[in-house]
């Protein structure tokens, strides 16, 4: 009986039965903010390797992903320290043109890696 299940389970009863998945209207401001600083990294990145970069920025800043995980999926010829010099970079130039992202961490505008872009 539900009543039960919900009860032996005390405080946390309620968060069994919440839905906790972002909502159709969070997923599509996600998807924005994303495509946003994405098109400002293509705007200040040198041309030469503009996709690669824009790629192992948005794998490093806004998917969580470390240094090492980029340049072993990638396997760009870029070194994990190489990895984190272009990124610092990058966050600076966004930084001038007014757009201050969080530190690199675990998923910070995340995805599911492997699953489809947001």
């Amino acid at each position: 009986m539900l009543l039960v299940e919900l009860e032996s389970a005390g405080e946390n009863g309620a968060e069994m039965i919440v839905d906790t998945a972002p909502t159709p209207e969070t997923l599509a401001i996600r998807r924005e903010l994303r495509e946003s600083v994405l098109a400002s990294c293509r705007a200040c990145f040198r041309r030469a390797q503009l996709e690669r970069d824009v790629t192992i920025f948005e794998k490093a800043v806004l998917d969580g992903w470390t240094s090492r995980e980029i340049a072993a999926e990638l396997d760009c010829g870029l070194k994990a320290g190489s990895i984190d010099s272009l990124v610092h970079r990058q966050r600076k130039r966004l930084r001038e043109r007014g757009i201050a992202l969080p530190r690199r961490g675990p998923a910070t505008m995340s995805r599911p890696r492997g699953g489809d872009a947001l």
